[in-house]
């Protein structure tokens, strides 16, 4: 049985969750810093321009920039990145075009055990957001294998520019 991911967040929650969107619309993204990313994409039905603010998980020294969709695979952003992969990125007032890549389970796999290394916070958040234990054993924060397991399960989004 695979594991089921949080619900997406109702009420107020919801607002919590969009908020940040409200501060970008106004201009004052930068007031988030550098670790979110205004994501403007096309809605897989409509092709109308659509918005979210997600949490970059991962900054790569082209400028790809990668997320986690922690919701799960029924994730509006997610799908419609899927049906429309060229969409813009926006941190702080720097603007670019890219390309959305789902990456695959091996490529996620490898990431968690780097955010698990690195960000281990980050890492039992999102293991906890995707339905997915968080690793013990071998250390305070679980082994690479348990990680890689976490990874596999998680749907991470990479935004190479163009």
């Amino acid at each position: 049985m695979s594991p089921s991911p949080s619900s997406p967040p109702t009420g107020w929650r919801r607002w919590f969750y969009r908020a940040p969107l409200g501060l970008y619309r106004r201009g004052l993204g930068g007031m988030l810093g550098s670790g979110f990313v205004l994501l403007t994409h096309r809605g897989r039905v409509t092709g109308e321009p659509r918005q979210a603010v997600l949490e970059i998980v991962e900054r790569e020294p082209t400028g790809a920039l990668t997320v986690v969709a922690g919701f799960g695979p029924r994730t509006n952003w997610y799908l419609n990145v899927q049906a429309h992969p060229e969409v813009t990125t926006q941190v702080g007032k720097d603007e670019r075009p890219a390309r959305a890549t789902v990456l695959g389970p091996d490529d996620a796999a490898e990431r968690m055990v780097a955010l698990a290394a690195s960000r281990p916070r980050t890492a039992r958040r999102i293991a906890r957001s995707v339905g997915v234990p968080v690793p013990t054993g071998d250390g305070p924060m679980g082994s690479d294998q348990g990680w890689r397991a976490v990874g596999e399960q998680t749907l991470f989004v990479r935004f190479d520019p163009r």
